[in-house]
């Protein structure tokens, strides 16, 4: 399948400041007449906003930030379509374990496991890099694509890995992949706001990670 575009970012961060909101999914808080609460997860993984701003978009022969990014938005058609977007704090994993083997399953999901001090947190990966290789090992050993397990990429957020065979019970499953999150627009309308002559800034643009059809 072709994948879905890319987030056109720009060629250094330092041209754009990047807050990443990462959303637990629940749902509202119940009360309990004892007093206690009871919470109660709506998803079992938490989606993410990306609200990105633009200090300096240009509009010249030879720098064209601004119909890049303009173009980008109206071909997407706002929150019409997704994309993918290289978060540039969480995008590659080395060595990272996505599941053990039970003697039975064929079919894994490929996820990411983030954080540090002890306190991480496992998620499905958006969309595997077509530019890079992946690469999956069984307890630590290199496993060949095509003939040990094949590549499942139809949906974005749910890409899988499925082996010729079950693995082994206990058997670790680890890949070194980069990835993509894939995302949509949270608004229908931008504000291009021009500060001097074809030059313009974008104050605020909110990317939603989403999981599904494209």
């Amino acid at each position: 399948m072709t994948a879905p575009v890319t987030y056109p970012m720009p060629e250094t961060l330092s041209d754009i400041k990047v807050i990443w909101r990462p959303k637990a999914v629940n749902f509202a808080p119940q009360q309990h007449t004892s007093g206690r609460e009871v919470i109660v997860a709506a998803s079992q993984y938490p989606m993410h906003e990306f609200e990105l701003i633009y200090n300096m978009l240009r509009n010249k022969p030879t720098q064209f930030e601004f119909k890049t990014f303009m173009g980008f938005f109206l071909q997407l058609g706002g929150t019409l379509n997704g994309f993918l977007f290289k978060n540039p704090y969480d995008g590659q994993v080395t060595g990272s374990v996505i599941a053990h083997g039970d003697g039975t399953t064929t079919t894994f999901s490929l996820t990411r496991t983030f954080g540090a001090g002890g306190f991480t947190a496992a998620e499905p990966i958006g969309y595997l890099d077509p530019a890079t290789t992946l690469n999956v090992y069984l307890n630590g050993v290199l496993k060949t694509l095509g003939s040990d397990y094949t590549v499942d990429q139809t949906l974005p957020g749910k890409q899988t890995v499925t082996f010729s065979s079950a693995v082994g019970n206990g058997v670790a499953i680890s890949i070194d992949a980069s990835f993509f999150y894939f995302c949509r627009f949270l608004d229908d309308t931008l504000d291009f706001e021009q500060i001097v002559y074809n030059v313009f800034q974008l104050k605020k643009v909110t990317l939603v990670s989403k999981r599904g059809p494209l």
